[in-house]
């Protein structure tokens, strides 16, 4: 990867990031959005989006039928503060 870890703590990439999952869930990329908006989250745990972005992890596990993982999400997202 090209950029460096200051890189991904920058709101700026931050925001890139949460547009690009966006982009993937409104184009029915659902394995695509799961991926960016986990690497998201595990990049920036503590980032204002955080709670938007599990919730809307645990919407596509749902799509998905994976109903562990988004009970998972909305558990993580619920302790979010």
């Amino acid at each position: 990867q090209f950029l460096s870890s200051q890189s991904a703590e920058s709101p700026l990439w931050v925001d890139a990031l949460y547009g690009k999952g966006v982009a993937q869930e409104e184009s029915k990329q659902n394995t695509e959005a799961i991926k960016t908006y986990s690497d998201l989250v595990k990049s920036n745990p503590d980032s204002r989006l955080t709670v938007d972005v599990r919730i809307r992890l645990g919407d596509l596990y749902i799509l998905d039928k994976n109903f562990t993982d988004a009970i998972e999400q909305f558990r993580l997202a619920s302790q979010t503060t």
